[in-house]
C-alpha cells in the first residue's frame, strides 16, 4: 500500500529542512526560487498535492480561467450551452479549470476579487450591453480577456463575435429574394451589439435592393420577457394597415414568441407569412414546421476565444485581436416566394 507522501519525506529527499519545505510550499519570498523549484518539483512527483499547484507557485499561474456570463440562466439558451462547450473542449484539452460567474447589470459589482486574488489567470466576457463599461480598467489592470460576442471598441481590445451584419444582411437578401419587399423585423435591445449588427446589416441589405426603409416595419422587444416579448412584437406588426408578408425575427425567444402569435391570430407559415429566425436548432422543429433560420456556430465561437485567451495568459503573440465567425443560412419549410399581394 502507498504511504501518505509527508513535509519530512520531501525535506529528506531534497536534503533540507522542514521548514525550508513548508516555505517553498507556501510561496514564501525568503527562499531563493532555485531551491524553491527543487522542492516543488519533488513534492509534484510524490504526488504530494496537485501538479498544477506546484507550477502555479512557481509561476504564478492558477490554471483557471474566469468565465462571464450575462445571466447565470444561461444554460436554457442552446447558444450559450453550445458556447460553453467549446469553452470546455479547449480548456480541458490544456489543463486548464472554469470558473463561472454572471454580471447582469450596471447594479451588480463586477468580480474584480477573481482579479486580485489570482484565482484565475484570464478571462472570457459573454457580453451583456452592461457589463462595457468595466473594461477600460481591466485594461489598465493589464489583466487578459477576451470579449466573446461584442467587439472591443479599439484596436488593443480583443474579441471574437459571430459576424451578425452578415447574418442581418444574408437573411434579408433572401426573404428579398423570395419577392417580399414588406418584411418585419423584430430584434432585441439595440444597445447590444449582435442586434446592433443584425438590424445594420437588414437595413444594408434593403438599401442594396432600393427598398425604402420602413421604421414602423421593425419591433424591438425585451429579452427578458422571453416569448411574451416576441408575441407583442408580432401583434404590433400584424396590426399594421399594411402588415408584413415576411417576418425576419433575429433571436431564438422572440422567434419563437412570434410564431405562437402567428398561429394565436389563425395565420399559417409559410401560406399567409413567411417567416425566418435566428439560431433556431435544426432538432426544433416547433410542432412539425421546420423553421428557416440563420446560423451561427457558438461552439467554433466558443474554441476560438478560449484559444486567444489562453495564448494571452501564455504571453504569446496574437495575429489578430479581432476575430469573425461566419454564419449560415438554413432554408427549411418556412420560407416561400411570396404569391400575394
Amino acid at each position: 500500500m502507498k504511504t501518505t507522501t509527508t513535509i519530512k519525506e520531501i525535506a529528506r529527499i531534497a536534503r533540507v529542512d522542514k521548514s525550508t519545505v513548508s516555505r517553498a510550499l507556501n510561496n514564501s519570498p525568503l527562499i531563493n526560487i532555485k531551491t524553491k523549484k527543487k522542492v516543488l518539483d519533488i513534492a509534484s512527483e510524490l504526488d504530494y498535492f496537485p501538479h498544477s499547484l506546484a507550477r502555479g507557485l512557481i509561476s504564478h499561474k492558477s490554471e483557471t480561467i474566469g468565465l462571464i456570463f450575462p445571466e447565470l440562466s444561461f444554460l436554457k439558451n442552446p447558444f450559450y450551452t453550445d458556447l460553453l462547450r467549446g469553452f470546455e473542449s479547449v480548456s480541458t484539452s490544456n489543463n486548464y479549470n472554469m470558473l463561472i460567474t454572471s454580471f447582469l447589470s450596471e447594479k451588480d459589482n463586477f468580480p474584480f476579487h477573481l482579479i486580485r486574488s489570482r484565482k484565475i489567470d484570464g478571462l472570457l466576457i459573454v457580453c451583456s450591453p452592461y457589463s462595457l463599461r468595466t473594461f477600460p480598467e481591466l485594461k489598465h489592470k493589464e489583466f487578459p480577456f477576451i470579449l466573446v460576442n461584442h467587439e472591443a471598441e479599439d484596436e488593443t481590445g480583443c474579441s471574437v463575435t459571430s459576424n451578425d451584419y452578415q447574418g442581418g444582411l444574408m437573411g434579408i437578401d433572401h426573404l428579398i429574394s423570395l419577392g417580399h419587399t414588406r418584411i418585419g423585423i423584430i430584434t432585441g435591445n439595440l444597445r447590444c451589439f449582435a442586434f446592433s449588427q443584425r438590424v445594420q446589416g437588414c437595413k444594408t441589405a434593403l438599401k442594396m435592393r432600393k427598398i425604402p426603409l420602413n421604421e414602423k416595419l421593425i419591433q424591438t422587444g425585451n429579452l427578458e420577457e422571453g416569448r411574451q416579448s416576441g408575441r407583442e412584437c408580432m401583434s404590433r406588426l400584424l396590426d399594421l394597415p399594411f402588415p408584413p408578408t415576411a417576418i425576419f425575427a433575429l433571436s431564438y425567444d422572440l422567434a419563437m414568441g412570434a410564431v405562437q402569435e402567428i398561429k394565436y391570430r389563425r395565420l399559417h407559415i409559410p401560406g399567409d407569412i413567411s417567416f425566418l429566425g435566428y439560431d433556431i436548432p435544426e432538432e426544433d422543429l416547433n410542432q412539425g414546421l421546420p423553421l428557416s433560420t440563420i446560423l451561427q456556430n457558438p461552439f467554433q465561437i466558443g474554441c476560438v476565444s478560449c484559444h486567444m485567451l489562453l495564448d494571452l495568459c501564455r504571453d504569446n503573440t496574437i495575429p489578430d485581436n479581432h476575430k469573425d465567425i461566419p454564419v449560415e443560412l438554413a432554408v427549411r419549410s418556412t420560407s416561400s416566394r411570396k404569391t400575394w399581394t
